[in-house]
């Protein structure tokens, strides 16, 4: 688990790298399908573990606590509590921000 990662994924293809590995968003299809229900929130040991519009951060948008798991997918939360999924397997995205 990482605190304090600062990350603002407004249009859907923004990377980000946390320790040492760089994060790509899921694309909308793997987002349909994800099944949250394999990640637990909670983390035991740490070492275990569209379209749409662009619009400034609001207030704890953009930091926020990463959970990294053991088969590379990444659960980020905004303190402003927006969560976005990534996952270690380089993405190609067909749009710009």
């Amino acid at each position: 688990m990482f605190e304090d990662v600062q990350y603002y994924g407004a249009c859907g293809n923004e990377t980000v790298a946390v320790g040492g590995t760089m994060y790509y968003p899921l694309v909308e299809d793997e987002r349909e399908v994800l099944d949250e229900t394999r990640y637990p929130l909670e983390v035991v040991d740490p070492g275990e573990s569209g379209f749409m519009r662009v619009v400034p951060p609001g207030p704890g948008d953009d930091i926020g606590t990463m959970i990294v798991y053991r088969d590379g997918m990444a659960r980020f939360e905004s303190q402003s509590g927006r969560v976005l999924w990534l996952t270690d397997q380089e993405r190609t995205y067909n749009w710009e921000c």
